[in-house]
């Protein structure tokens, strides 16, 4: 079977996401490549988090604004190409 080749984008969005830490509770960081409603190059960043997170705290709200601007930052930062987008997901849940 053939390895598939990344683009300098995507190794740069698994290197981001491997190298921020993650708050207790955030159980998965995933993204996509794709195009936002005006064609632009965009890549989605969702964050995953435990069952319980349903009715978080106010302090726990900017703990995840907190790690989601860190990650699209480090982005931006690093110079990716395609606009970084982060979504908080509830596991089990809907995205």
């Amino acid at each position: 079977m053939r390895e598939r080749v990344l683009s300098e984008d995507e190794k740069l969005v698994k290197e981001v996401i491997r190298e921020t830490k993650r708050p207790s509770g955030v159980v998965g960081v995933d993204y996509a490549f794709g195009e936002d409603h005006d064609g632009d190059p965009i890549v989605r960043i969702d964050v995953l988090l435990e069952k319980d997170e349903t009715q978080p705290t106010p302090e726990r709200v900017g703990v995840l604004r907190a790690f989601s601007s860190t990650l699209r930052d480090r982005l931006l930062d690093d110079g990716i190409g395609p606009w970084p987008h982060v979504f908080l997901s509830i596991q089990g849940g809907r995205h």
